[in-house]
């Protein structure tokens, strides 16, 4: 014979499973938001002029230019190839070691270098990357 748990047992389960699935809509409902926000950001970057010369520079504005250009298609915010995404300045920074490695050391990123990046924006994301992978 199957024993049933008393309605009040049922209720506040029901309560908690609610107050879960409340809270976990908020978070979710806040990422997209936060997300957003760095998008407009992303957007105003991608909109301003592009660095003429980056012999001399290892700024993070600069790289964002760079990631604008090179990365963001794949590892932005609407899709993140492998998991890495790369259109704000945390992202940046965790994956500071991982880019260098993927750009400068093996050269394998972008992918087939599908979007064309110079042999001088490869030595601009070493000196960024050597200079301590400023993101501020």
């Amino acid at each position: 014979m199957e024993t049933r748990r008393p309605k009040r047992a049922r209720q506040v389960t029901y309560v908690l499973l609610c107050a879960a699935a409340l809270a976990a809509s908020v978070a979710w409902i806040a990422s997209e938001w936060l997300d957003v926000s760095a998008d407009r950001a992303t957007d105003s970057i991608a909109a301003d002029a592009y660095p003429a010369d980056l012999s001399d520079r290892f700024d993070y504005s600069s790289m964002q230019h760079v990631l604008a250009r090179h990365c963001l298609p794949c590892h932005g915010r609407k899709m993140q190839m492998k998991n890495i995404r790369l259109d704000a300045a945390r992202y940046v920074k965790a994956y500071a070691p991982y880019i260098y490695q993927q750009v400068v050391t093996t050269g394998r990123m972008p992918l087939g270098n599908s979007t064309g990046m110079t042999d001088a924006e490869r030595q601009f994301v070493a000196r960024w990357f050597n200079a301590g992978a400023p993101t501020d």
